[in-house]
């Protein structure tokens, strides 16, 4: 005969895993977010009228756009600041976005960014070649990330 009782307490394991799970998700997109916005407007400043620049309407400022393959250039901020995060558990699955959400553009969702080009400069257009920011931040942040979920937020 034992002395001992074994309980099985896999609901609770569970529901405690995830909620950190969702804890260190945040952490990990808060940073993704913030190296988004710190990588923009590396490119080119709308204060340099020197080469390839364009007059804003109005006249009076110029901007030069950032090189093809180079994060955007920084004109007004809207876009930077628009940049949001988001975590969304679904049943055990827990994940994160940032950035450019084209969902969000058609239907104002509360994660990505709501101004349109900020998609478009990512992943470029027609008439325009790509100007990454939000890939090259995830690519930056990958071993944050994963330090973050391997440790928690503690």
């Amino acid at each position: 005969m034992s002395d001992f009782e074994l309980a099985w307490h896999g609901r609770e394991f569970f529901t405690l895993a995830t909620k950190e799970t969702v804890r260190a998700m945040t952490k990990a997109t808060i940073h993704v977010e913030g190296e988004a916005k710190r990588i923009m407007g590396t490119g080119a400043s709308k204060f340099n009228t020197s080469g390839d620049t364009k007059q804003k309407r109005g006249g009076k400022s110029f901007h030069r756009p950032s090189a093809p393959g180079s994060p955007p250039a920084i004109d007004t901020g809207v876009l930077m600041s628009s940049v949001s995060h988001k975590v969304k558990k679904t049943g055990s699955s827990v994940n994160g976005f940032v950035g450019s959400d084209i969902d969000k553009i058609r239907s104002k969702a509360e994660a990505g960014t709501d101004v349109e080009y900020g998609f478009f400069l990512e992943v470029g257009t027609k008439f325009m070649l790509p100007r990454p920011w939000l890939r090259p931040a995830l690519r930056k942040s990958e071993k944050d990330i994963l330090r973050i979920l391997r440790t928690g937020v503690t």
